[in-house]
């Protein structure tokens, strides 16, 4: 096994040119402590606008971070899982439709690894039946031309950042949710404590600690040590909501304008390493082309199960930093289970988590990364 292990994700954070916070165009800002906090209050006031709701319900993907449902949970709203497509982690549209009754105060629209979610029908559908629209955005973060006006950010009533580790735009923490204009007038933020301060140089320490343990072999080294669990998904409460620390927020532009400036050139490679196994693996950001931005991993989906295990264990043996993400629903993580509901069969979900592969595709996969990674498609699927 190689000692030299690549990150499946993760940005150096850059400290320089601390400016006040950024602007988001057609939304107000609320600076929290985590991104799950930044959804939980969104669920909350999606359930406040519906007052006379005493079991409200928001509907989330049934494949996704476990984080989906300890916002909801701590918005005292009830998480209802909905199906996803076998081969796209969008919202089966028929299940979303048989999902929606007269509790639910609000759909989350999930932009999975950079794969959008199909927000303009999303935003028709929640309008036509008096709901929210939450856009989760934190495996995104938007580009400048989305900032430029109003309209380009999303539809949505709400948008959802994180800045946690292995985010796009990564402070060590924090987050962010971007409420409408519109609909500033009716915003609550009870219950937002006031984080404690934390100091420059104590977080600029933290800083150059995740920074130097994004070297694959210091990577491959921490990563082997069993008590850290890394990788693994896990449900985690949500135990308060609190602002976000000012120190890192003073450092959110200089690594959103990092984050604009870095190349897509591993993205491509990969592209191209996939292109002569269209036979045995889709292609996501090929399949959903007008729905792909910048991406934070490279999803690609592997049917066959012989298959997909051996590129995990071929990947992990190598130190290529390919992983199954979560690899499960959410109904299948113990914790998660009795805190949600079904809205029927989730059999695209299930059939999603079992073919997923992700590859990384981050600043620090080389050349010599890419042709690993397509030598060990070729071995797996018997070419080259």
């Amino acid at each position: 096994m190689s000692l030299r292990t690549l990150p499946p994700v993760g940005e150096p954070i850059v400290l320089r040119s601390p400016a006040p916070p950024m602007t988001f165009p057609g939304f107000q800002p609320v600076w929290t402590g985590s991104g799950t906090a930044a959804l939980a209050l969104a669920i909350r006031q999606a359930a406040a606008q519906r007052s006379g709701i005493t079991t409200p319900q928001v509907l989330i993907p049934a494949y996704g971070c476990p984080d989906l449902v300890a916002a909801a949970e701590y918005a005292g709203v009830q998480p209802v899982l909905v199906d996803v497509g076998s081969d796209d982690p969008g919202y089966d549209m028929g299940q979303l439709d048989a999902a929606w009754g007269p509790d639910t105060v609000a759909v989350v629209g999930v932009n999975f690894l950079g794969l959008r979610e199909r927000m303009d029908e999303l935003a028709a559908f929640a309008a036509g039946r008096g709901g929210w629209l939450i856009e989760d955005s934190a495996q995104a973060f938007p580009a400048p031309a989305q900032l430029s006006e109003p309209a380009g950010l999303s539809p949505a009533h709400a948008v959802v950042f994180s800045f946690g580790r292995g985010k796009p735009v990564s402070l060590l923490g924090g987050g962010c949710l971007l409420v409408n204009e519109r609909l500033v007038g009716t915003l609550e933020a009870r219950g937002l404590e006031q984080s404690h301060h934390s100091r420059g140089t104590r977080y600029r320490a933290k800083v150059l600690v995740y920074n130097a343990l994004l070297n694959p072999t210091l990577y491959g080294l921490v990563s082997r040590l069993p008590m850290l669990r890394l990788g693994e998904t896990r449900y985690h409460a949500l135990e308060r909501i609190t602002g976000m620390p000012e120190t890192p927020l003073r450092y959110l532009k200089a690594n959103a304008e990092r984050y604009w400036s870095l190349n897509r050139q591993a993205e491509t490679a990969l592209a191209a390493t996939l292109a002569p196994h269209r036979e045995h693996v889709t292609d996501l950001p090929a399949r959903c082309p007008g729905r792909a931005g910048r991406l934070l991993r490279y999803p690609v989906l592997v049917r066959d199960q012989y298959a997909h295990g051996r590129l995990l264990d071929e990947g992990r043996r190598a130190g290529l930093g390919i992983t199954s993400m979560y690899g499960q629903v959410l109904p299948d993580i113990p914790e998660v289970a009795p805190r949600v509901r079904c809205a029927g069969a989730l059999d695209g979900a299930h059939a999603f988590a079992r073919a997923l592969i992700t590859l990384p595709v981050h600043s620090g996969v080389d050349q010599r990364d890419i042709r690993n990674i397509r030598e060990c498609f070729d071995r797996v699927f018997g070419e080259g």
